[in-house]
Formats: structure tokens, C-alpha cells, sequence
């Protein structure tokens, strides 16, 4: 390849790699997981849930852009630069597979999930009652419970 075209192609695969990572994964995928884990475990369809879960995502956005960066640059780059376009699909669900097991290991479990409650009369397991949507707590307040991310939001 001459170096003039090498180079046009360097460009467009970082330009489709920063596009994924820093517009399309944060501005769409993450509101979106967790509006509907929000939705999910609070049983509610609502301002309310998207609220709680955009709260959520602040509180936890830095650490969820490194851990997505840590698969999807690497696997992005393998995708726009030497992947041919036939084995692009499986080499993506099984980038996204991987992806997930780290999401779910991260952010699986929701904060109310600790459980079951135990009923002292009858001494067995009962669900706990559905959760209500935390609201919007100001990052110093999130820090001082311990769900600040630390980086610099005060």
C-alpha cells in the first residue's frame, strides 16, 4: 500500500472508533441501560425511572466509559482496520459477549437486590418489596454515600 492510502485508512478507522466510544456509547447506549434497568427493577415506566437512572449513570459514568474502552477500542480497531467485512458479525457478537460479562459483573446488580427480606413469624424467605427510583443527589452528596465517582465532580 502506498503510504497516502495507509494513511486515509488509519484515519477513518479512528474516526469510526472515537465515534463509537465517545458519542454513540455514551449518549445513547448507557441512558438507555440504565433507564431500562431502572424501568425493570422498579416495575415503573416513567419521568421517574429515567430520572433515577440518569442519576445512576452519573454517579457511575467514568468507570463505565473505561471498562467499554477497554473492550471496544481494541475490538473496533481489529473490526475497521483488518477485519474482513464477512467475519465483521461474528467477530463483533463475540467482542459484545465478552462486553457483557464485564457489564454484568460491574453493574448487574442493582442496589436494592440485596434481597430477600426474612419474615421473623414465619422464618422464610419472602421477595422484598419493589424498590422506588433514588433521586438526584448532587455529586458531593453522592461521594459522601460512598457512589461518587471521584473524578473531579464537585
Amino acid at each position: 500500500l502506498r503510504v497516502d492510502v495507509a494513511w486515509a485508512r488509519a484515519q477513518q478507522t479512528l474516526i469510526k472508533v472515537a465515534a463509537a466510544n465517545l458519542i454513540s456509547d455514551p449518549v445513547f447506549f448507557f441512558p438507555t441501560f440504565y433507564t431500562l434497568k431502572e424501568v425493570l427493577h422498579t416495575k415503573r415506566f416513567g419521568l421517574e425511572s429515567v430520572t433515577s437512572g440518569m442519576c445512576k449513570y452519573r454517579s457511575q459514568y467514568f468507570e463505565d466509559w473505561c471498562n467499554s474502552w477497554q473492550i471496544w477500542v481494541p475490538a473496533h480497531m481489529v473490526t475497521y482496520s483488518v477485519m474482513p467485512p464477512h467475519l465483521r458479525m461474528p467477530w463483533i457478537a463475540s467482542a459484545s459477549f465478552v462486553y457483557v460479562a464485564v457489564l454484568s459483573a460491574s453493574r448487574g446488580k442493582y442496589a436494592h437486590d440485596e434481597a430477600t427480606e426474612r419474615s421473623p413469624r414465619e422464618g422464610r424467605s419472602t421477595p422484598a418489596p419493589a424498590p422506588k427510583p433514588v433521586m438526584c443527589r448532587s455529586s458531593s452528596q453522592l461521594a459522601a454515600v460512598g457512589m461518587g465517582g471521584g473524578h473531579g465532580e464537585a
